[in-house]
């Protein structure tokens, strides 16, 4: 496993919340498909522009969950938390403006992906999971 391009999702990474934790094993599985089917030699290009595509959804489908859980448990930070969102929205939306190769997409939404997993996820997930078990 190359841990530049590729996580192994783990216990560390759980909130505990099922739809939560399912969605970031999902973005994990994506992030690595991601990475097989852009040093794959037999990867179509048109494989790989929907895989893009139905990764870039599941991200910002993700989002929209984790902002949902949060506001249904009236969390402070929900604001402050979707603004981090929208940095990375602006990211994966650059993607399509972005005149690189599809390789170079591919890699790239891998990164935005892993990023997100191991930087957002561990810090700002966890302490906003943790807020909504102290208010039950």
């Amino acid at each position: 496993m190359d841990i530049l391009w590729e996580i192994e999702f783990s216990d560390e990474y759980l909130t505990n919340v099922e739809i939560i934790d399912n969605s970031h094993k999902d973005l994990a599985m994506r992030a690595n498909k991601l990475y097989e089917m852009s040093t794959g030699l037999n990867t179509k290009e048109a494989d790989l522009v929907k895989y893009i595509e139905e990764s870039k959804q599941a991200l910002l489908g993700h989002f929209e969950e984790e902002i949902a859980l949060y506001k249904k448990y009236n969390l402070p930070t929900v604001e402050e938390h979707n603004l981090k969102h929208e940095e990375i929205k602006n990211y994966v939306n650059e993607l399509d403006l972005e005149p690189h190769p599809i390789l170079v997409k591919a890699m790239m939404m891998n990164q935005i992906i892993l990023r997100y997993l191991v930087q957002h996820l561990y810090s700002e997930d966890k302490k906003c999971i943790e807020m909504i078990k102290k208010s039950k």
